[in-house]
C-alpha cells in the first residue's frame, strides 16, 4: 500500500463546501503558519521546535507514539467514508473506532501545535521517525517538570486552604502535606485521601476510611474514574455524575499552561468561585513577584494555546491526581490506577456522544474559557 501524498496526508475542509471560503479559510490559516515560521526562525530552529514538541502532552496526547497519530490519519485519508452502523458493532469494535477517533484528533491537534507547513516538511522528509521520537523525549521532559513544580504548588495550596471550604457540609480532619515529597500523600492522608476518593464512596465513615487504606476487595479504588477532585466543591453525586463535573482543576491547569502566578491569583479566589458549581474566577493579568506586568511568555502563549480543549483539561487531571499520590516517581498505573484510562474518560466525556450531549460538551468548554 503506498504512502498518501502531501495533500492526502493532512485533513481537508473543502469537501462539500463552497470552494471560495474554504479557500479564504486556506489562505488565513497558511498566513498565520507563514508567521509561525518566521517567529521561528528569529530564534533557534532547534529550541523553537523543541519549545512546541514540550506541548504534546499538554495538547495533543497522554501517551500514544505519534507514529501511531501519523498512521491513524493515513488510514482515515484512504478508508471509505461511508458512516457505519454503530448498533452492529460489538463492544469491542465500538472501543477499537474510539481508540481511531481519539487518535484522529490527536493529529489534528498536533497540526495545529506544529503548524500543518512545519509537520508537512518533518513527515515528508527522511528520518521522520527520529524527529517523531525526539519531540516525545521533549515531552516527556515537559511532563517531568510539571510533576515536579505541582508536587510543591498542589501541596501550598492543601495546607493553606480554609478546612470549611475544602468540601462542603463535610468535617474535615486537617492534615499537613509536605511541599517537598510526595511521601505521607494518598489515601493514608485525609485531605489527599478525600480528593482521591470515588464519589461512590463516603469518605466521612472511619471504617471505610480504614478499608480503602487497608485495600479491602469490597472497595476498589483503581476501576472507579469518577472521582472528588474531579468535581465543584470536591463533592459529585453518582446518580447525577455530570453535575459540577470537571470544575475544579482550574488551579492545575493554569499552573501548567501559565505561569506560577496566575496559578497563585486562583488560589486567591479559590474560596470565593472555585469550590461551588457557578461562574469561575474572574481573569488576570500575570504579574510576577514586583507586581509588575510580566514581559516574559508563559507556555499557554509560546504553544500557541488560546482556548482550552478536552486534551488540556484531561491532562490536568491527571496532574493533579497523581500529584496527591504518595508516587514517588511517575508511573502509568499506580496501585491499579491507570492513568491512560482516566485521561480518556475526560476526553471521551467530550468528544464521545454516548457520555454527554454536543450541548453539554459545548457549555463546559465555555466555561472553562470565560476565565482562561
Amino acid at each position: 500500500m503506498s504512502s498518501p501524498s502531501p495533500s492526502q496526508r493532512f485533513p481537508s475542509h473543502s469537501e462539500g463546501g463552497p470552494i471560495v471560503p474554504h479557500l479564504k479559510r486556506r489562505i488565513i490559516q497558511l498566513e498565520d503558519e507563514i508567521k509561525t515560521i518566521q517567529d521561528c526562525k528569529k530564534c533557534d530552529a532547534t529550541e523553537c521546535e523543541t519549545t512546541l514538541a514540550r506541548g504534546i502532552r499538554k495538547v495533543v496526547t497522554l501517551r500514544v507514539p505519534l507514529k501511531a497519530i501519523v498512521d491513524e490519519n493515513d488510514r482515515h485519508a484512504s478508508a471509505d467514508s461511508h458512516e457505519q452502523n454503530r448498533s452492529a458493532l460489538s463492544d469491542e469494535e465500538k472501543e477499537l473506532e474510539r481508540e481511531q477517533d481519539r487518535n484522529f484528533e490527536s493529529f489534528k491537534s498536533l497540526v495545529k501545535l506544529f503548524g500543518r507547513l512545519l509537520l508537512s516538511r518533518v513527515l515528508e522528509g527522511e528520518g521522520y521517525l527520529d524527529r517523531l521520537k525526539t519531540w516525545e523525549r521533549h515531552a516527556n521532559e515537559a511532563r517531568s517538570d510539571n510533576i515536579k513544580r505541582l508536587k510543591t504548588e498542589v501541596a501550598n495550596w492543601l495546607n493553606g486552604i480554609d478546612k470549611n471550604d475544602l468540601i462542603a457540609g463535610d468535617h474535615v480532619e486537617l492534615a499537613f502535606v509536605n511541599p517537598h515529597t510526595h511521601k505521607g500523600r494518598g489515601f493514608q492522608n485525609s485531605m489527599t485521601g478525600r480528593l482521591l476518593t470515588p464519589i461512590d464512596y463516603n469518605w466521612n465513615d472511619p471504617d471505610f476510611c480504614q478499608k480503602i487504606r487497608d485495600l479491602h476487595p469490597d472497595f476498589p479504588t483503581h476501576e472507579l474514574y469518577l472521582v472528588r477532585l474531579l468535581y465543584a466543591g470536591y463533592s459529585g453525586n453518582s446518580n447525577n455524575f455530570r453535575k459540577g463535573f470537571l470544575k475544579s482543576v482550574l488551579l492545575t491547569l493554569k499552573h501548567i499552561l501559565t505561569s506560577s502566578s496566575s496559578a497563585l491569583d486562583y488560589i486567591g479566589e479559590s474560596n470565593n468561585s472555585g469550590s461551588k458549581d457557578g461562574p469561575p474566577p474572574s481573569k488576570r493579568q500575570c504579574c510576577n513577584k514586583t507586581g509588575r506586568e510580566s514581559s516574559k511568555k508563559h507556555d499557554a502563549s509560546l504553544l500557541g494555546i488560546t482556548t482550552v480543549t478536552p486534551c488540556c483539561i484531561a491532562y490536568a487531571a491527571v496532574m493533579l491526581h497523581f500529584s496527591l499520590t504518595n508516587a514517588i516517581t511517575w508511573r502509568w498505573v499506580y496501585d491499579g490506577f491507570d492513568y491512560v484510562t482516566f485521561y480518556n474518560v475526560i476526553v471521551d466525556f467530550f468528544e464521545d456522544r454516548t457520555l454527554s450531549t454536543e450541548q453539554e460538551a459545548k457549555e463546559l468548554l465555555c466555561w472553562w474559557n470565560q476565565w482562561y
